[in-house]
């Protein structure tokens, strides 16, 4: 009959087979170790994008001043900064042109203003002339020859 094996020999037998079983739970370790080293290195380049392109969305975001626009993708952000880009080149040039308008019609009434002046000045002068001329010796002195000429000629 056999003896039943020793305790002892059963710790061993048990100490071993923990052991293998620990040496391929660490060759696993070791393995998913790498796979996730693999990983990582596959997914810092998206997330480093991702995080690009975020602050790309938030920049874009502030600068339409729309805090909905972070849910928008960055094709479309750009879009509509291409759009508003275009909207102020528009609204530039309406406004040049309203503005040389402007000045155009400031240098005409300018001009009219100064031509204005110019007829004030000549009619006042006409009448100074008037006035002097109707107040001299020879129109006074004159006057009853007038005088008869109007009589004669009706």
């Amino acid at each position: 009959m056999s003896q039943p094996p020793a305790p002892h020999d059963d710790d061993r037998d048990d100490l071993a087979r923990a052991e293998a079983q620990l040496a391929d739970l660490r060759q696993q370790v070791m393995i998913l170790e790498g796979r996730c080293q693999v990983a990582e290195a596959q997914l810092r380049p998206l997330a480093d994008r991702q995080v690009r392109d975020m602050q790309e969305r938030l920049s874009l975001a502030l600068a339409l001043d729309d805090p909905d626009a972070l849910s928008q993708t960055l094709a479309q952000l750009t879009a509509r900064v291409e759009r508003a880009a275009e909207d102020d080149r528009q609204v530039r040039g309406a406004l040049e042109a309203r503005l040389r308008q402007g000045a155009d019609d400031l240098r005409v009434s300018a001009e009219r203003d100064q031509a204005l002046a110019q007829l004030a000045a000549c009619r006042d002068q006409a009448a100074q002339r008037e006035a002097a001329f109707l107040s001299s010796t020879s129109w006074r002195v004159t006057a009853p020859l007038r005088a008869v000429m109007r009589a004669l000629r009706r």
